[in-house]
């Protein structure tokens, strides 16, 4: 399922049936961008990339596993990237009782958004970002938001894509 391309209907739909002007109209209006998220940008600390390293909690992404995940985050971290992720690891900082707004805020500054397509990945799709590259894991489902977005169906199809951009 194409998730921009559905929901852009659906709200084409929903704004039809309720009489009123649709204000997502493209997919960049999917993208993140609240008051909220940009408070918190200044205290946000400086990543390269910010790893959603948290089990799907819906089945959109079977195929996680956590020691694939670990081998993914050592190979940036190996490449000189500052890594953060939102399950904790041995390897670098993680996401410690932060909220999901922290995260996207730290994943404002990033260059690259690595992970799986689940709770703390939405807000990680804003407008302050949009130019990063984006690489969601899901199963079936292509969540891509932003001109640099990609997916993989599993992480070492992450890691053979990142490998391709050049980001390891």
């Amino acid at each position: 399922m194409d998730f921009a391309k559905f929901h852009l209907c659906w709200f084409e739909e929903l704004a039809s049936r309720m009489a009123v002007k649709n204000p997502i109209r493209k997919t960049e209006d999917l993208l993140f961008d609240y008051w909220a998220l940009k408070s918190f940008i200044p205290m946000t600390e400086d990543f390269d990339v910010v790893v959603i390293n948290s089990p799907g909690l819906s089945n959109q992404f079977t195929n996680f596993n956590k020691d694939d995940f670990t081998v993914l985050i050592s190979k940036l971290v190996a490449k000189g990237h500052r890594v953060i992720t939102t399950a904790p690891t041995e390897i670098c900082p993680a996401f410690e009782n932060k909220n999901v707004t922290w995260i996207g805020a730290t994943a404002a500054k990033a260059k690259a958004i690595i992970g799986t397509s689940t709770g703390p990945s939405w807000p990680c799709l804003n407008v302050h970002n949009k130019n990063a590259f984006h690489l969601l894991c899901a199963d079936t489902e292509n969540v891509i938001l932003t001109e640099r977005g990609q997916m993989a169906r599993s992480a070492f199809h992450a890691i053979h894509i990142l490998e391709e951009v050049g980001l390891l």
